[in-house]
């Protein structure tokens, strides 16, 4: 689907310096130069992969690194806080640096990969469960760069076909609608996916401008050699510049497919919003073991992915507070001992990250008929007893 995906270390200044590490960790590229601009810098790095996630040694980000970030569409990636020198130089010292400068591309590099390890670790195991390995790289350029859009998204966006031609939902970001609370994150995220998207196309369209002055630069060198007997030094400038031009066409190609892949995400989450205006949301967790940032209040309803998975402290706690728990398939015995459960499946629902849309009326039938199946089961028992 496309290059391969990258995390990338930056230290901005007269002297630019940039590290790129591959998702296991691996130093590819350590560089630096007097002559990088932005655009510069984003077409070399784009020869060597996707950009995903871009890191920097300091607790705030440079505005420089903060433009990268939005021109590329990668996660920005900060310490907590600003990484002294005797660290840098500490972590630094089996690998080779000509300058300070890529010293702390290098650390900042470092930093941005071990911070974003368990989420690579993540991603490689739930593909692993699912036997999909090969679809790793393409899952990474999706989810790494986005704090909302889960592994198992980026699965569906990736094997369900779309179209080639970018849908723009303007209409949605610009509305102030009414959403529940926990909608109203999300519909930030689209806001500033479409500024993201905004800065990437005129990104594209510097350096479309820069590969016709360099196209009008060869043809004059080309015109040059073949008057003159050819010489070495106009050849090797003609090379270079016919591999800069590649160079610039391909960073503009993939910056083009990362702003189609955008609109994708920003036409999920709007077509998302639009459907759960009416229903009720709920949380959804990937296990019963533990979770910390899901507020539940007495009587709310709770989708399990693997019920299977569970810590009788947390059955406790939400059994306490009458929770009706979501659940597909069988359902684990003290699971089933303790709560109202209901059945994915008897449900009409969207489902995004973290949370589910679901239809009133679908909701009240399952309610209702769970509740059914259980007096029915009482009753049995009851008699026998």
């Amino acid at each position: 689907m496309g290059r391969e995906p990258i995390i990338v270390g930056v230290d901005p200044g007269t002297t630019l310096a940039y590290a790129v590490f591959s998702l296991s960790g691996e130093i590819l590229v350590l560089y630096s130069s007097k002559e990088f601009g932005l655009n510069s810098l984003i077409a070399r790095l784009y020869s060597h992969g996707r950009p995903v996630i871009i890191g920097t040694d300091k607790k705030i980000a440079p505005h420089f690194i903060e433009k990268l970030r939005m021109k590329t569409g990668a996660k920005l990636s900060c310490p907590e806080e600003d990484i002294k020198v005797a660290e840098k130089v500490a972590l630094s010292r089996d690998q080779i640096t000509r300058n300070d400068h890529e010293r702390d591309a290098y650390i900042a590099g470092l930093f941005a990969y071990k911070l974003a390890c368990p989420r690579i670790t993540k991603i490689k195991k739930y593909l692993a469960r699912e036997g999909k390995e090969a679809l790793f790289a393409d899952v990474a350029r999706i989810v790494l760069p986005s704090d909302f859009i889960s592994i198992k998204m980026a699965l569906e966006m990736l094997e369900k076909p779309t179209s080639t031609t970018p849908v723009l939902i303007r209409e949605t970001s610009q509305e102030k609608p009414d959403l529940p609370p926990e909608l109203t994150k999300l519909h930030g995220h689209i806001k500033r996916l479409e500024q993201e998207n905004k800065l990437l196309y005129s990104t594209i369209n510097d350096l479309r401008q820069e590969i016709k002055a360099f196209e009008s630069q060869t043809k004059r060198l080309t015109a040059k050699i073949n008057s003159f007997d050819p010489a070495r030094k106009a050849r090797d400038l003609l090379s270079k510049k016919e591999q800069r031009i590649i160079g610039l066409d391909t960073a503009a190609s993939l910056l083009k497919n990362k702003a189609a892949d955008q609109e994708r995400t920003i036409k999920s989450m709007a077509e998302f919003i639009r459907f759960a205006r009416d229903k009720i949301i709920i949380h959804s967790v990937p296990n019963l073991s533990k979770f910390s940032s899901v507020t539940l209040k007495k009587g709310d309803f709770l989708l399990v992915e693997n019920p299977t998975v569970f810590s009788a402290e947390i059955l406790e706690t939400l059994a306490k507070d009458d929770i009706t728990l979501i659940i597909k398939g069988r359902v684990p015995e003290p699971i089933k001992k303790k709560f109202l459960v209901l059945q994915e499946e008897d449900l009409v629902f969207k489902r995004i990250d973290g949370f589910i849309a679901v239809t009133k009326e679908s909701l009240d039938l399952a309610r209702k008929n769970s509740l059914l199946l259980e007096s029915v089961i009482n009753q049995y028992r009851a008699g026998r007893g």
